[in-house]
């Protein structure tokens, strides 16, 4: 079972995050994994590889939506 937050490295190489999301009108939500954006998948890469990173690349700031990091609850619950 996994725990909201928790990442796991998809089938396919990509890497992804475990998100609660709402059932419309159901009251009920359910547990999926959301894909992370490009530069995470390449700094997670890099970590699980060792492989050096450009500094840049390193230093460049994340451009984030709501989207990229859930509900207004979970990113308080995850920033406290």
């Amino acid at each position: 079972m996994a725990d909201i937050g928790e990442l796991v490295k998809l089938g396919d190489g990509r890497w992804a995050r475990f998100q609660q999301c709402e059932v419309s009108s159901t009251g009920l939500s359910i547990l999926v994994a959301v894909e992370l954006d490009e530069r995470t998948q390449r700094l997670l890469d890099a970590a699980e590889f060792g492989s050096p990173l450009e500094l840049d690349e390193v230093r460049e700031e994340p451009r984030l939506e709501l989207a990229d990091v859930g509900a207004p609850s979970e990113v308080a619950a995850s920033v406290q």
